[in-house]
């Protein structure tokens, strides 16, 4: 995935609120899990959570960053935000030339 560096504009609300968001979509995922490693599937792939606020739409895109000594669970997390925008079909479409970090890898 390539960021631009581009802080994506939000207002201290969206930045609570897809904060909260991501909050509590690790605590259900960690609930959910019986063996509370449901983050292992993110070393092959991304986890995309789709919030909306008013009329703006965003992902949240979830990873855990690679290093030598292999995943440490949280502190090689990353969540990035994107806003989505609507195409002519009524879909939603991920922009990624903005973004904003909710949470970097320690």
């Amino acid at each position: 995935m390539e960021y631009t560096g581009f802080e994506l504009a939000l207002s201290d609300y969206e930045k609570g609120f897809l904060t909260a968001h991501f909050e509590a979509h690790l605590r259900f995922e960690d609930y959910r899990s019986n063996n509370n490693a449901w983050w292992e599937s993110l070393t092959d792939e991304n986890e995309w959570v789709g919030v909306q606020i008013g009329e703006r739409m965003f992902d949240i895109c979830i990873w855990m960053q690679d290093n030598d000594e292999g995943p440490n669970y949280p502190d090689d997390l990353v969540a990035v935000v994107h806003e989505c925008t609507k195409t002519s079909d009524g879909c939603w479409q991920t922009d990624t030339s903005t973004s904003f970090f909710l949470k970097e890898a320690e």
